[in-house]
């Protein structure tokens, strides 16, 4: 904004004016009263005199205007000022208990999420231990039947080798059975054979 010489804005130098001449006026009758009882005795120098006091009655005037004008422009912005503090510390401690709120909340959110997590976490465990119980048994189990297979397997393999064994001494036997029946027909050939070849001799004697 631009300014005079004394630091004030024109629109405030012209209302100051118009006040000092609104004030300075009033006294104007009673000088030009004193105009009319003298006018024989008012010189030159007296004319500028009176000027002169004029000139300086419009600037206190206007000066008193200006600084009557500045006072009430700075309690207002005082005041204004004020409301806005008072405002402020109002929101200021509005957004403390936003903010304390927000943070109780926060932290019960935090320990209601750690309850469920916990809880979640110890569900997950316990299936997990089960599962490991389950596989366990079930581990145990196959080690059982494998062992009872092998065992099974063994014992298959005994008999087979012992039925083997009982059949090699059968067809033994039978051979010698045979062998022995063999041997007694033959036996018995060559005795029927001697017994004929004496009777044919015998005869023939």
């Amino acid at each position: 904004m631009r300014m005079d010489g004394s630091g004030r804005q024109p629109a405030d130098r012209a209302a100051a004016k118009q006040a000092a001449r609104a004030a300075s006026n009033q006294h104007l009758p009673m000088i030009h009263e004193n105009q009319g009882d003298d006018d024989d005795l008012e010189s030159e120098e007296d004319t500028y005199d009176q000027q002169q006091r004029l000139q300086e009655a419009e600037e206190e005037a206007e000066d008193q205007v200006f600084r009557d004008a500045c006072f009430m422009s700075y309690d207002g912005t005082d005041a204004k000022y004020h409301e806005l503090q008072v405002m402020y510390k109002r929101l200021q401690g509005k957004l403390s208990c936003l903010q304390e709120s927000m943070i109780d909340k926060m932290e019960a959110k935090v320990a209601s999420d750690d309850a469920f997590i916990l809880k979640n976490a110890q569900e997950a465990h316990a299936i997990v231990q089960s599962a490991r119980d389950e596989y366990s048994l079930a581990a145990a189990a196959a080690i059982g039947a494998k062992r009872k297979l092998a065992a099974l397997h063994e014992e298959r393999v005994t008999q087979l080798r012992l039925g083997q064994q009982q059949q090699k001494a059968l067809l033994c036997k039978d051979a010698e059975l045979a062998e022995t029946h063999s041997a007694a027909l033959a036996a018995r050939q060559r005795s029927r054979w001697t017994s004929s070849s004496s009777s044919t001799a015998c005869r023939m004697t």
